[in-house]
């Protein structure tokens, strides 16, 4: 009788080092959506007291071109915020399916010592498929790092010129 999943344990040292990795990774798109709320911040900020200003309203006060730049700016800033967040779930999900993978493959190597075409092929295909959504999700991590962080310096960079372009 195989052994519950739940009850299979990790080889010592196998996932410490990933975890460590994963947090420092979080903590990084944790930075990045800090930032892209903190841009969103400075541009309400800034229109606000541009547009608002002495109390009243002063629609034609910013230059189209400020708010063009303005508008890329929070459309970037939001993306690095979607991507950031994304990020995280899907690093966490990857060290989830991460976790199934290693405890089907040390369940296996503990319940019988056999070559894989002597597997269980129902045992066979779920510790594959875990291998598969993980690389899967491993990459889409991946994807969702790099444009977190490639969108918040875009942002940056048409923050700054519509802040350059305001009289």
């Amino acid at each position: 009788m195989k052994t519950s999943l739940g009850l299979v344990g990790l080889p010592e040292r196998t996932v410490e080092h990933d975890f460590v990795v994963l947090t420092k990774y979080q903590e990084f798109t944790a930075e990045i959506l800090r930032l892209a709320l903190l841009g969103i911040t400075a541009i309400g900020y800034i229109i606000t007291k541009t547009i608002i200003g002495d109390g009243s309203c002063r629609t034609h006060v910013l230059p189209a071109c400020s708010k063009m730049w303005m508008m890329g700016a929070m459309t970037l800033f939001g993306v690095a915020s979607l991507a950031a967040l994304a990020h995280r779930y899907f690093s966490t999900d990857s060290m989830t399916e991460n976790i199934d993978y290693l405890r089907r493959a040390n369940r296996r190597s503990k319940e019988a010592d056999m070559d894989s075409s002597e597997m269980d092929p129902v045992d066979k295909a779920k510790m594959d498929a875990a291998e598969h959504r993980r690389d899967r999700l491993f990459e889409r991590s991946n994807w969702a790092v790099r444009i977190s962080a490639a969108a918040l310096g875009f942002g940056a960079c048409a923050i700054a010129i519509a802040f350059a372009t305001l009289k």
